[in-house]
């Protein structure tokens, strides 16, 4: 039995879609992975009452990261990223990342360069949407211009304006 590509999860992918509640689209985009995330993402989503919408479903999994060997790798990515309250969620990822050897999920740009520049594979909610669209999963690219408008209707911070305008986006950019 071949294991499946894990992608570990940073609340700033989940928070949008759960706040906009499309969780199940982000779900089902995500449908091929192994989906897995940290107690301090959760803890994250709970601060806005979003830790039950970003987990309907039961669709990801909660990694502990309490062992000895995730201890001293948290000292490790809390000096990396620099990390004060802010961060903690990133850095979790992180752990869980080198821990799962797993892809960090994340739209925190700055957390993204500092997780590649040690090694670390990040990507964020357009590549996870290009991948379904390229893949078959998703139709076309059309069939998420809803889905974007959305979490751009949220306040999501994306590489462009509209939904209609992320597949192009994307396949110029990804």
């Amino acid at each position: 039995m071949t294991s499946l590509a894990t992608l570990i999860w940073d609340a700033s992918v989940l928070y949008h879609p759960a706040h906009a509640d499309r969780i199940d689209v982000l779900a089902d985009l995500a449908s091929p992975y192994r989906n897995v995330t940290t107690a301090a993402v959760l803890d994250e989503l709970l601060q806005h009452d979003l830790r039950d919408a970003a987990t309907a479903g039961e669709w990801l999994e909660e990694q502990r990261l309490d062992g000895l060997a995730e201890i001293g790798l948290l000292g490790l990515w809390l000096e990396r990223l620099g990390a004060g309250a802010h961060h903690r969620g990133e850095v979790t990822v992180a752990v869980a990342c080198e821990v799962l050897h797993g892809t960090a999920l994340l739209d925190d740009r700055a957390a993204s360069q500092v997780m590649r520049a040690y090694g670390l594979t990040c990507h964020g909610t357009v590549w996870l949407a290009h991948d379904a669209v390229r893949s078959g999963r998703v139709g076309s690219a059309r069939a998420l211009d809803g889905f974007f408008s959305s979490l751009l209707a949220d306040g999501a911070r994306l590489p462009f304006a509209s939904g209609p305008e992320w597949g192009a986006w994307a396949r110029h950019n990804v």
